[in-house]
């Protein structure tokens, strides 16, 4: 085995939908103070990958930004992001550590449970931190949904697994509503660091090369994390695969088999959240764009 010195820094980067997630990416991009090149696997749970096109890349930058759309990667770890690991551990040397933007809709419990359970991935990676951006304004709202049997409340689970929580969005806010957001978070999470944002903008010194997951904690509230459920078999990828060993030609991380493959713990979403995609070739007019969504919602 490693040492854990040179095993590889993992940081899971979670947070419900319009949270600032990809404007904390964005922010850790652009602030190069942390001295750190990172390869990047963001999540799109829609089949048109969005996040991609609104991350900006500093110039002259050499990160590598995996992307991974149409399904969230907590419901289906193994047949899509475990792949995409092993193959960036090959090339370990090319980058200082990797950041997981998880999607909005994903239960970062099953991400995090991957690096303890496979056998390979625990010798040459650790789970640095993880780092939940809460919006201020809306996260009372979102845990107090009424979800479907069975479905994990994702904004519940995002912040009870997070070892630092960015409380963005404090502008939006009066004191009495920001004391109410930091007693909810307390009450899901009593030992993370919270930190008070705008616009997703922290120094990212304090979010990377910290050791700051906490096994035990987690053991704590959730005795059976470790427990490994009943493998069921996984199809291999074909031989014509993509980049990373994951998938089939174009399709990239869409091949029916793999998106059928086990997960070491299944996730069951809230199937009235569902994601539409529109794309179009021409201008749009935001205005009208915005008028007519208010109509719709």
């Amino acid at each position: 085995h490693e040492s854990a010195a040179k095993r590889v820094p993992v940081t899971i980067l979670t947070g419900f939908l319009g949270s600032g997630k990809t404007t904390l990416l964005n922010h850790i991009l652009q602030d190069k103070s942390h001295g750190k090149k990172f390869a990047i696997i963001e999540n799109e749970y829609g089949e048109v990958d969005i996040d991609s096109d609104l991350v900006t890349m500093k110039e002259g930058s050499t990160e590598e930004i995996i992307e991974m759309v149409n399904g969230c990667i907590c419901c289906n770890v193994r047949g899509d992001l475990l792949p995409v690991i092993k193959r960036l551990l090959d090339r370990k040397d090319d980058f200082d550590g990797i950041l997981i933007e998880t999607t909005g809709m994903a239960d970062p419990s099953p991400v995090i449970q991957t690096f303890f359970l496979d056998p390979d991935l625990t010798s040459k990676v650790e789970v640095d931190g993880v780092v939940t951006v809460v919006d201020a304004k809306h996260v009372i709202q979102h845990l107090q949904e009424d979800k479907e049997e069975g479905a994990v409340n994702e904004t519940e689970q995002q912040i009870a697994f997070a070892d630092t929580i960015l409380l963005n969005k404090i502008d939006l806010v009066d004191a009495t509503q920001k004391s109410s957001a930091r007693v909810e978070v307390r009450k899901i999470n009593k030992t993370a660091e919270i930190i008070e944002t705008q616009n997703s903008v922290v120094d990212t010194n304090i979010l990377f090369g910290i050791k700051s997951f906490d096994l035990q904690r987690v053991l704590d509230f959730d005795p059976k994390f470790l427990e490994e459920p009943e493998p069921e078999p996984m199809p291999q990828p074909e031989e014509d695969t993509c980049e990373y060993g994951c998938c089939s030609g174009e399709d990239c991380l869409e091949d029916d088999k793999m998106k059928n493959s086990s997960s070491k713990k299944k996730e069951k979403h809230d199937t009235r959240i569902t994601s539409v995609s529109f794309q179009f070739d021409e201008d749009i007019d935001v205005g009208k764009l915005q008028k007519k969504l208010s109509e719709l919602v």
